[in-house]
């Protein structure tokens, strides 16, 4: 028996769960797709919703796939799901260069409608449950917080061993800066920083500069910048500011390695 692949779905009923991002969506959403968010909660559990279709909710267009839960302990929740029916099975082979999906996620299947849903670990996507809302909906802030520390992260090395894990994760961060509606200009104005932890914001800046000569997700060299840029903000060494036509960029040799 090979892996299998997951349909994608388009995401629907989003608008109406649609809030600003200062805001916190208040209420788990109340499509049958995320039922087992209630599961979790009213047994304790806390949980995340995450990728796509958290990115629906706050108002990508994106296809959505198997419906991804972030989890402290997998393993417990998956005890309780299979007690309620839930079927374990193999992970999507769209996601087999990711271990934290493929190896360390455990993907179930709900026999009466057939949805998929991956329990992960919070701790691999560096999110703390601690600051989960009640919804199970993180703010785009947040979500945004933990894949950019994911990616600056990783070292030269593991960015080119695991390009297109790092490049899954750039993707990720491009489609939070490219929302509908309120959401989007939110998080393309310079002042969504403050949302930010201070070592991101460096990163935020770049994303909605307009320069045209910002280097594509694809060159390693810009990883190597934002990534050496991130762990100088953490010692203290560079102060991350807006892109305007007057601001000075340290060029990457001028910034110090750690």
């Amino acid at each position: 028996m090979g892996n299998s692949r997951s349909k994608p779905t388009k995401s629907t009923g989003a608008s109406a769960t649609l809030v600003h991002d200062s805001d916190q969506i208040s209420m788990i959403p109340e499509e049958g797709r995320y039922d087992t968010c209630r599961i979790l909660v009213a047994n304790g559990i806390p949980n995340a919703v995450w990728f796509e279709d958290l990115l629906a909710l706050h108002g990508s267009d994106t296809i959505v796939w198997d419906l991804s839960h972030l989890i402290d302990d997998p393993n417990a929740a998956a005890v309780l799901l299979c007690k309620l029916n839930y079927k374990c099975v193999l992970p999507d082979d769209r996601y087999e260069h990711i271990h934290e999906i493929a190896q360390s996620g455990i993907r179930m299947v709900l026999p009466t409608n057939g949805l998929k849903i991956v329990l992960l670990r919070a701790h691999d996507w560096h999110y703390d449950m601690s600051t989960c809302p009640k919804s199970c909906v993180p703010r785009i802030c947040d979500f945004l917080d933990a894949i950019m520390d994911l990616w600056l992260n990783m070292s030269s090395v593991e960015y080119d061993d695991r390009l297109l894990f790092a490049l899954h994760l750039a993707c990720l961060i491009d489609y939070a800066y490219s929302l509908k509606y309120h959401h989007g200009k939110a998080s393309k104005a310079n002042s969504f920083a403050e949302n930010l932890r201070e070592e991101h914001r460096e990163l935020h800046f770049d994303m909605v500069s307009n320069s045209k000569g910002r280097e594509s997700w694809t060159f390693a060299r810009r990883h190597e910048r934002h990534a050496r840029t991130y762990r100088n903000i953490k010692e203290g060494n560079f102060t991350p500011e807006p892109c305007t036509p007057t601001a000075f960029k340290q060029s990457l040799a001028a910034l110090p390695e750690q």
